[in-house]
């Protein structure tokens, strides 16, 4: 994402938002990628319903 649409986004979405930007490293974009799934894991065998939604897949 653009750092204007990660904003956007932060300002809008009623839940938590963790980005990569597209200037960042891909393999930035792969280590953020395995930590929000670890947290979701985590979550989830605490009993919380979680929900991921991924945007520009490239």
């Amino acid at each position: 994402e653009r750092p204007e649409e990660v904003t956007e986004m932060q300002r809008t979405v009623d839940g938590e938002v963790v980005y990569s930007t597209f200037d960042q490293h891909a393999t930035n974009h792969i280590h953020v990628t395995e930590l929000v799934l670890d947290r979701c894991k985590r979550l989830v065998e605490l009993g919380t319903d979680v929900v991921v939604l991924l945007d520009s897949i490239t």
